[in-house]
């Protein structure tokens, strides 16, 4: 069972509320939609946003059996590259997203972007949190874009935007670290060598 926050996550109209303390947040589903290929949500590595230094963001996507989205770049002119991006509101800069490489077939080889991400897949970025945050709450917006592909066609791009405020640690106080399933060592990894084999 997950800790709970000291604080709410306030989401944007797109989105349902959380507590749980993992979260940065998570996509709302719409009841009355068809069931959604992809499943989005955010983590943070730390517990609150450490002013004037560095953590991460993990965007974790759990895409439906037998789907599959694109990786960053695409595998063909054609198909829509998966992005994830993510707006601020008092200056925290967040760096582009890592998406999964193969290990090289030989020892110092190349290593080979993933065309296809299929099951659960976990994109991490560093964040950059400015000293004048320190104390307040930022509020992070992370859009997705990708498309959502089967073995036979192809659905239409989507978009999905969601996110939270965020406690920014006071000056000289402690963070902790958080979410470890995400931000594990292998973490990208493994998933990558899965994504790859299916």
């Amino acid at each position: 069972m997950l800790n709970r926050l000291p604080f709410a996550l306030l989401l944007t109209a797109l989105c349902v509320s959380v507590h749980a303390a993992p979260a940065v947040a998570r996509r709302a589903a719409d009841p009355g939609a068809e069931p959604a290929k992809v499943r989005a949500r955010a983590f943070l590595k730390t517990d609150k946003l450490p002013a004037g230094a560095r953590t991460e963001v993990a965007v974790v996507l759990d895409v439906q059996p037998g789907w599959h989205i694109n990786s960053n770049p695409a595998p063909t002119k054609y198909a829509v590259p998966t992005t994830v991006s993510v707006t601020t509101s008092r200056g925290t800069q967040v760096g582009e997203f890592a998406f999964p490489t193969l290990p090289p077939a030989t020892p110092g080889g190349p290593r080979r972007p993933v065309k296809e991400l299929a099951g659960r897949v976990v994109l991490r970025a560093p964040v950059q949190v400015p000293v004048e945050a320190a104390g307040g709450n930022e509020r992070l917006t992370v859009t997705l874009k990708y498309q959502a592909c089967n073995a036979n066609s192809c659905l239409r791009p989507k978009t999905l935007t969601f996110g939270g405020m965020l406690p920014v640690a006071a000056p000289g106080a402690p963070v902790h670290l958080a979410n470890a399933e995400w931000f594990a060592d292998d973490a990208a990894g493994a998933d990558a060598t899965r994504t790859a084999e299916r």
